[in-house]
C-alpha cells in the first residue's frame, strides 16, 4: 500500500469514529432531556400527592371515622396519574379489613364531607366506580 492510500485510510478512519461518536452523543443528549422531562413530571405528582396526603393528615384526620381513614387511604394508594381511582367496594373492604358495608357508609361519609367525588360510577358487569380525591383544605 503507498502512503497516499495510508493516509486516506486513516482519515476515513478517523471520519468514522467521529460519525459514531456524534451519533452516540446525540442518542445519549435525547435519552437525558427526555429522562430529565419524565423525571420533573414524576417529581410534580410526586409533589401533588404529598401535598393531598399532608392537606388530609392536617385537616381531616382528627376528625374523620376509622373507617373514612381507612377507605380514604386505600382509594389514595390507587390513584393514578390522572387523579383517578379505580378499585370497587369489595376490593376496598378487603384491603381496608372492613365489611362492605362499612365500606359503602365511609365513602358516604367521605362525599358528605367533600373528600371524594365518584368520578364515574360502575357498571353492574363488575366495572368498579372511578374516585377522585378532592382537597381536603378546600
Amino acid at each position: 500500500m503507498t502512503r497516499t492510500a495510508i493516509d486516506v485510510d486513516r482519515v476515513a478512519n478517523e471520519n468514522r469514529q467521529k460519525v459514531l461518536a456524534s451519533r452516540a452523543a446525540t442518542a445519549s443528549t435525547a435519552r437525558a432531556t427526555h429522562g430529565s422531562f419524565s423525571h420533573r413530571r414524576e417529581e410534580g405528582r410526586d409533589r401533588q400527592r404529598w401535598a393531598t396526603l399532608n392537606s388530609f393528615v392536617d385537616a381531616v384526620l382528627a376528625d374523620a371515622s376509622e373507617a373514612e381513614v381507612r377507605v380514604w387511604l386505600v382509594i389514595y394508594r390507587d390513584v393514578k396519574p390522572g387523579g383517578l381511582a379505580r378499585v370497587g367496594m369489595t376490593d376496598i373492604a378487603r384491603r381496608a379489613g372492613m365489611s362492605r358495608r362499612g365500606v359503602v357508609k365511609a365513602i358516604k361519609g367521605l362525599k358528605r364531607r367533600r373528600l371524594i367525588e365518584v368520578a364515574t360510577r360502575g357498571s353492574i358487569n363488575g366495572t368498579p366506580n372511578a374516585y377522585r380525591l378532592l382537597n381536603p383544605g378546600a
